[in-house]
């Protein structure tokens, strides 16, 4: 992966970042008085997901049926699982995506940190659930999929999450993926900040191959990059030495 050239930058609220002049990747260095990370109830946020309607349907099947939507735009099938396939779902909420891998044939695994969601997707679905932050899940196993929504963008350090994900992959496997495009730097849960084209970019470097993206508005004042890779299937690629400076 290459190197990357940070320049410091600031938001016009105040947030400070390091921007890569490569590749034009942002991340975060330090929040201004106004962007300060949120301290909220995560119990109270997935309640409302859970019950919660938008447009008459439940809020929580939004972010399904907008991946779906834009998988046709990407050109991407989600194959059947076939016995015993596996899939990981990083930063998995209240299981957004279980009926939906499940319903392909899949065994579904969740990693979420909140130990309520945690324990609700694991009662709900009748799963396996790691309450846990990805940076401390054993990724001894390799797995079919695994999927990432809303999360790259919350890693202390993201290039080298993205190469354990690819490690973790079977040869072959699929990596699925919601990054919000990273204009709105004043963001105060977010890390790191992409630009369109800079993710693909990155996934390329790490070795991952039929890169495909598509970037919609489907909130105000927001632009979601949905994504999905493969890990070539000639089991040739190495994790990657990357130095992220401080």
């Amino acid at each position: 992966m290459h190197t990357h050239d940070w320049v410091a930058e600031q938001a016009t609220c105040g947030c400070r970042v390091l921007r890569c002049q490569e590749c034009g990747v942002a991340k975060s260095r330090e929040k201004c008085a106004l962007h300060q990370p949120h301290k909220h109830c995560s119990r109270c946020y997935y309640l409302q997901e859970l019950h919660g309607m938008q447009d008459m349907i439940p809020r929580h099947m939004h972010i399904v049926a907008e991946y779906q939507t834009a998988l046709i735009n990407m050109g991407v099938d989600v194959p059947r699982g076939e016995f015993p396939a596996r899939v990981l779902d990083i930063g998995c909420g209240i299981g957004y995506f279980a009926p939906f891998f499940l319903g392909l044939g899949y065994q579904y695994e969740g990693i979420e940190m909140d130990t309520w969601a945690s324990r609700y997707v694991r009662s709900a679905y009748m799963v396996t659930t790691h309450n846990c932050a990805f940076e401390d899940f054993d990724g001894a196993r390799q797995w079919d999929a695994i999927v990432a929504s809303h999360v790259v963008e919350h890693f202390q350090d993201a290039p080298r999450q993205l190469a354990r994900i690819l490690e973790m992959l079977k040869p072959g496997g699929r990596f699925y993926g919601i990054i919000p495009e990273g204009s709105d730097l004043g963001n105060p849960d977010h890390e790191w900040f992409f630009p369109e084209g800079a993710i693909e970019r990155w996934l390329d470097e790490l070795g991952f191959v039929e890169i495909r993206t598509y970037c919609a508005n489907v909130v105000p004042y927001e632009r979601f990059i949905y994504l999905a890779a493969e890990k070539p299937l000639t089991n040739t690629c190495e994790l990657c030495t990357i130095q992220v400076d401080n």
